[in-house]
């Protein structure tokens, strides 16, 4: 049997670094919660999404300390106008980390915005025409990752065994 949507969100919950996002007062507080013993370093890239796509608000180098939640970067509410979702993004030398926060809720729908662009015997890779909240990769198999976000115009590739497979694992 393969893994459900909770296995993915726990994997990404309990990973030793998390991105993080909250509101407080006219701010947004942009957190770095690390478990490591060294600290992070990566770069951190500011996004605001609407219906007419995505923009690029700042980017930065970041370095936050090991074992510890750090605020990382502190951004005014101004930035964000009604109905936009604010992205964050930390890139450090071998993974992607991501957060957003939007007032109210986020509305999920359905789209053909994902498309196949590479696949072998062991791993896939996905490309987004659009902003896609929760990519879905279907099949008998346990994905490297699952129901990830994906920036207009972004791949990922993602490995995977057969589900039986990693039962011996």
């Amino acid at each position: 049997c393969q893994p459900k949507a909770s296995y993915y969100s726990f994997k990404r919950a309990s990973a030793p670094i998390l991105l993080s996002m909250t509101k407080k007062d006219e701010d947004y507080n942009i957190y770095v919660i690390s478990d490591e013993k060294c600290g992070v370093n990566g770069e951190l890239t500011l996004y605001t999404l609407n219906e007419s796509g995505i923009n690029k608000i700042d980017t930065e180098t970041i370095c936050a300390p090991a074992m510890v939640s750090t605020i990382v970067k502190t951004v005014s509410r101004s930035v964000l106008k009604k109905g936009e979702v604010l992205i964050a993004e930390l890139k450090t030398n071998d993974k992607t980390y991501r957060t957003f926060y939007r007032e109210g809720t986020l509305p999920i729908t359905s789209t053909n915005a994902v498309k196949i662009t590479n696949q072998t015997e062991n791993s896939i890779t996905v490309t987004a025409d659009s902003y896609v909240h929760a990519v879905e990769i279907d099949g008998e198999y346990v994905f490297e990752d699952n129901y990830f976000s994906l920036l207009p115009g972004e791949s990922k590739t993602v490995s995977f065994k057969k589900a039986r497979e990693h039962q011996n694992d």
